[in-house]
């Protein structure tokens, strides 16, 4: 190979180094468990009463239109809760304007809640998570991608 040849491949590597390949993505917390098998955005419960994972689910490539679960866990992050939460439901921050997504227990995940379809947005949510756990209400902001 000639100078300009390796020249090149340097210069080439170099970009590749600082600008990357694909999208930036979060890193986990220290001390954050790794997170149960949906994939979603895993959030701590304030109070260190377990964890929360969101999960906006894409229902067409052509559309914003979306599912979302949420699943919430005990301190491991593993196990669902033994006691589901009550009232549930999403502020979303939607470039049209906040919207309010009530969830419905899931069946067929204990623990777990789901939206109807909806204009939720491809991938992120902003907004805040409200659900009430042990007789307590719950406010949490969420950011997910």
């Amino acid at each position: 190979m000639n100078t300009v040849g390796i020249r090149s491949v340097l210069v080439a590597a170099c970009f590749a180094g600082i600008v990357g390949c694909g999208e930036n993505l979060p890193t986990p917390r220290p001390g954050t468990p790794a997170g149960p098998s949906h994939n979603g955005s895993l959030l701590p419960i304030p109070g260190d009463l377990g964890y929360v994972e969101i999960v906006n689910t894409p229902l067409s490539t052509k559309t914003t239109e979306s599912q979302i679960g949420v699943y919430f866990y005990e301190k491991d992050a593993k196990t669902p809760v033994s006691s589901p939460p009550g009232d549930v439901k999403l502020t979303l921050e939607l470039p049209k304007g906040n919207t309010e997504v009530f969830l419905k227990p899931d069946p067929k995940n204990p623990g777990g809640f789901q939206s109807a379809r909806g204009d939720h947005g491809r991938r992120e949510l902003i907004g805040k998570l409200e659900f009430t756990l042990s007789g307590k209400p719950i406010d949490l902001p969420i950011m997910t991608r």
